[in-house]
Formats: C-alpha cells, structure tokens, sequence
C-alpha cells in the first residue's frame, strides 16, 4: 500500500489525461464560439495557442483550488476538533493531484461544501462556548 506522501503512477496518468480532456473541451467550446463570428478554416489555426495556454495553465489553476479547499478543510478539523483518520484535511498526494485536475467540478464544488461547513461551524461554535 502507498504512503500518504506517495504518488503512484496510475494518480499521474489520470490527472493527464483528465487535463487534455478539459484542453479538448475548451478547444471544442471556443472552436464552436469562436468559428460563430469567422470561418471555420481560420477558428482552429487562431484557438491552437489558447489551447496550448490553458492546457499549461489547467493544472496551476487546479493548485490555486485545491489550495483554497484545502485549507477550509484545516479550519473544519479545527472547529469540529478532528483527529487522525477522520481529518478533512488528510489527503494524500496522489488524491490531491486528481482534485485539481478536475478543479473546473471539484473546485467550486469542494469550495462550497467546505465553506459552509465552516461558516457554520465557527458560528455554533461561537455560540455555544
């Protein structure tokens, strides 16, 4: 069994091949906005660098992301006092590199549902002391 700190093989493959199929989609997305308003022959030669753009940019973003919902996740440990394998926050690397591949879901998702978790925590928290 891999460790914690771990990433196996099969965690980077996937989180590839799901970045290249949110590159396709943004490029079917734009190709088909974008070819609206020109000719089709000319959409594609001008959307290959934006592609190639956010194809490099998709997986810093999914960073940003997993950042942000990983830290609410601290915040839940902390307020509802959480320990060891029932931590929110206790995520391995290989877990944490498919979340931000799939950060255009899991990121507003995982932001929602962690905020609220918080917000409300603290707040009964703060009341109830």
């Amino acid at each position: 069994m891999a460790s914690k700190n771990e990433v196996r093989a099969g965690d980077i493959v996937i989180s590839v091949l799901v970045t290249i199929l949110w590159g396709v989609i943004f490029c079917i997305f734009f190709y088909f906005n974008y070819a609206y308003h020109v000719n089709f022959s000319r959409a594609f030669d001008t959307l290959w660098m934006p592609t190639v753009i956010y194809l490099l940019l998709h997986p810093l973003i999914g960073k940003m992301w997993y950042w942000i919902v990983h830290s609410l996740c601290y915040v839940i440990d902390y307020t509802y006092n959480l320990k060891d394998e029932v931590r929110w926050s206790n995520w391995s690397k290989g877990w944490a590199m498919k979340f931000a591949a799939w950060w255009p879901i899991s990121g507003p998702i995982g932001f929602i549902i962690t905020f609220i978790g918080s917000l409300f925590g603290l707040i009964f928290r703060g009341l109830f002391k």
